[in-house]
């Protein structure tokens, strides 16, 4: 399938290839890079592209899954976060020239489960300095190139509706995750406080920040939720109780 637009692939759609081994993670990725480097010079996503890394992770993600270790649902599938969710050794700028020489030693918690998961990160993409707005300057809306993105997760949303990745990791305080869905035509959601980890994800309000899943089709956010969700002990907002998300039948049931 290799060559076949596979960056229009949602996760629903990939995992079950790549489970089958119908196509490759490496295939994905590079599909989906190549698109990347089109199309963000007209919608300026990327404060961070991870093309090394991305393709070690790929790498990895078909050898596990030519031995038969597949992880589930997000392993091998592309995405992005939001730049102020820390990657190790990646810029943590968050649009600030204040921090622009400053990286971080540590990935995110919601990074180190999706790692956990096997997914494979495409890099970071822009946000609000601070996170403070609603426009995501210098990102472009994907359906004319000069429209707003909205905010402050701006570049998650345009991302996903540009085909830029299957999946973003944004944060959402009032909108900040909505606002960038509804203007980009994708699927995303606030959820509960504590859901998901916000450790090592630089905060606006440390009351009201909630990390929240963006892609293509709700179904997505769903097995994006499987991946992550559950206990911290780094987020004081997380509580030790099971957690439980339902799905269907064909994605299984996670706890942790």
């Amino acid at each position: 399938m290799a060559g076949r637009d596979l960056h229009w692939l949602t996760i629903t759609e990939a995992s079950k290839l790549l489970q089958a081994r119908q196509v490759s993670a490496t295939e994905v990725l590079e599909d989906t890079l190549e698109w990347v480097k089109k199309t963000d010079p007209i919608t300026r996503n990327f404060a961070y592209l991870a093309e090394k890394e991305a393709r070690e992770e790929a790498r990895r993600a078909d050898q596990e899954i030519g031995r038969g270790d597949y992880r589930g649902p997000l392993h091998g599938i592309p995405y992005t976060v939001k730049a102020l969710i820390s990657v190790a050794g990646a810029p943590m700028a968050w649009n600030s020239k204040v921090y622009a020489d400053w990286s971080p030693k540590k990935d995110a918690e919601v990074v180190r489960r999706m790692r956990k998961a096997g997914g494979v990160l495409l890099g970071k993409v822009h946000t609000h300095e601070f996170a403070w707005g609603v426009t995501t300057p210098p990102t472009r809306n994907p359906w004319d190139g000069r429209s707003v993105t909205g905010g402050s997760s701006g570049g998650s949303g345009s991302s996903i509706a540009a085909g830029q990745g299957m999946a973003s990791w944004g944060t959402d305080c009032r909108c900040s995750v909505r606002n960038p869905s509804a203007l980009n035509g994708c699927a995303g959601m606030r959820v509960t406080q504590g859901r998901v980890s916000a450790s090592s994800v630089v905060p606006l309000s440390l009351t009201m920040d909630t990390v929240g899943p963006l892609a293509r089709p709700v179904r997505d956010l769903g097995l994006m939720l499987n991946g992550v969700a559950g206990y911290d002990s780094d987020d004081h907002f997380s509580v030790d109780m099971p957690t439980t998300i339902s799905r269907s039948s064909s994605a299984g049931t996670s706890r942790e």
